[in-house]
């Protein structure tokens, strides 16, 4: 290298260094996630301890009474009795809700039955019409044959004072 390379140098010096920062970078990043993996790793032999030691308590029943009285600690008992309780009103809702859709379907079937309202027939309108109008006639006549004879005691009470 001689004085002339300074500009090179220093071109590739803050090439190196960027790619330096970005390999840095990268390297924080794999570091988490080995970590999480780590973590991760941890849980899954530990479940598989535990579905080791459910498996020897299904074949062994000495090992099931040993594993049987493990106790839950404060927390999970506590997350327990709560789960237990939200699954019993859950249960609960299930049934009045059950119940409420046996009876909307009674009631369906029994209004399923009857005709929904829509707009008459004209066949229907002009029958209505002349059935109306043959009562109005009749009563008319009624009317007219009460007033004749209101008319003729009148007279008759009329003639005779």
């Amino acid at each position: 290298w001689t004085l002339g390379d300074l500009s090179e140098v220093v071109q590739l010096t803050c090439d190196l260094s960027r790619e330096a920062e970005t390999l840095k970078e990268k390297s924080l990043i794999t570091k988490k996630q080995v970590l999480e993996m780590q973590g991760d790793i941890l849980k899954i032999e530990m479940k598989r301890e535990e579905a080791a030691r459910f498996l020897r308590a299904k074949e062994d029943p000495d090992y099931a009474k040993l594993v049987k009285v493990r106790q839950l600690g404060p927390e999970h008992s506590d997350n327990q009795q709560k789960l237990r309780r939200y699954s019993q009103t859950v249960n609960d809702r299930i049934e009045e809700l059950e119940g409420h859709l046996a009876f909307l379907k009674n009631s369906s079937k029994y209004s399923g039955s009857k005709r929904g309202m829509e707009a008459p027939s004209l066949d229907t309108i002009f029958r209505t019409i002349r059935n109306i109008s043959s009562a109005v006639k009749d009563h008319s006549n009624n009317l007219e044959n009460l007033t004749a004879g209101i008319n003729r005691l009148n007279l008759n009470t009329s003639s005779l004072s």
